[in-house]
């Protein structure tokens, strides 16, 4: 019997209902939280602002031999790669690996994605000695097992640690690679709590709790809203032509106004989102109907001819020929404008 959780790597206990790791039974595989998950879709607690990273500091510091595998979500891709998780790789070679690829749109040119993120990759300074590979993947993509393996093999590379921002889907990629269906993986922030070993006949794979990015708007959604967002689906994107100021509001969490006499927007979001466009004249009316109470950030940006604006754990929203825009999202989410993905 282990003492840990099988599902999300806390340390079971069996005192307090109301705290982390609680099983009825200490014999059971899971924690109550990851049961509920797997079984419910319901995480009974709020485990954001919970997880500790020091297990994992004191692994990195202590072990020698060690790869990182740095997961990416390619729906954040700038957002992690604009921030100061290179601190983390310290002296250890690590490879990139964009995952959740099979969200893009069935249409998209996967040769200029390549090369349009491994252009990102470069202007922000990833491309060092240490880095060993990239790789584009998915948790469904066979083909990706066999050519990682391989990588692995010929560098003689046994142990490697998995890390990546909350949600990035480490440890989905962690259970196609090794065929270990236990560790539990679900869309809610920070499911895996602590270090996870898992071996197959030749590699160790360790899991490790999302890196907290306070940017991420899933910070600012209740667990409510985060379960009604689909992350799963190909995306279908959604193309608005404008030839007027028009104003756009996504769920009840973000609007947009844009004004242009020959432009476009195209949302490449989760497509359970619903998107109502108005007239911008009829905005404010609107906004008091459509968007929830809550603090907010204000973001206006002018003449935007033909690039990306992400929005960290959302997606993002691609635009030509735009006058002005104003994007509103909840207070301390993080957007980025960057050059075309697509």
């Amino acid at each position: 019997m282990s003492e840990k959780c099988i599902g999300c790597g806390i340390i079971k206990q069996n005192q307090n209902e109301s705290e982390l790791g609680y099983c009825r039974d200490l014999n059971q595989d899971y924690c109550q939280r990851c049961f509920r998950i797997m079984h419910y879709n319901d995480p009974l607690i709020d485990t954001r602002e919970l997880v500790s990273f020091k297990e994992m500091h004191n692994y990195l510091d202590e072990t020698d031999n060690l790869l990182i595998a740095l997961v990416v979500d390619i729906m954040s891709v700038s957002s992690f790669l604009k921030s100061d998780y290179k601190q983390l790789i310290k002296r250890h070679p690590f490879v990139i690996l964009i995952n959740k690829i099979d969200l893009l749109p069935e249409n998209a040119n996967m040769e200029k994605v390549e090369a349009n993120l491994l252009e990102l990759i470069k202007e922000e300074g990833w491309l060092t000695a240490d880095l060993k590979g990239i790789y584009l993947c998915h948790h469904r993509d066979k083909t990706f097992i066999d050519l990682f393996k391989d990588f692995l093999r010929e560098n003689e590379y046994q142990k490697l640690i998995f890390m990546g921002s909350f949600n990035a889907g480490k440890t989905s990629l962690i259970r196609l690679l090794s065929d270990n269906k236990q560790l539990l993986n679900s869309y809610y922030p920070c499911t895996t709590l602590a270090l996870q070993s898992v071996k197959d006949d030749e590699f160790e794979y360790l899991d490790s709790p999302g890196l907290i990015d306070e940017g991420n708007i899933m910070m600012r959604l209740d667990l409510n809203e985060l379960k009604n967002l689909d992350f799963k689906k190909r995306i279908k994107a959604k193309i608005y032509q404008l030839y007027s100021a028009q104003s756009y509001f996504i769920a009840d969490f973000l609007r947009l106004d844009a004004v242009s006499k020959r432009g476009s927007l195209v949302f490449y979001l989760p497509n359970n989102l619903d998107i109502k466009r108005v007239k911008q004249e009829n905005a404010h009316r609107n906004e008091a109907i459509l968007l929830k109470e809550q603090e907010y950030d204000i973001y206006e940006f002018k003449d935007c001819h033909n690039e990306d604006y992400e929005i960290a754990g959302l997606g993002f929203i691609a635009v030509r020929n735009i006058a002005q825009m104003m994007l509103k999202l909840p207070k301390g989410t993080r957007i980025i404008k960057r050059g075309n993905l697509l």
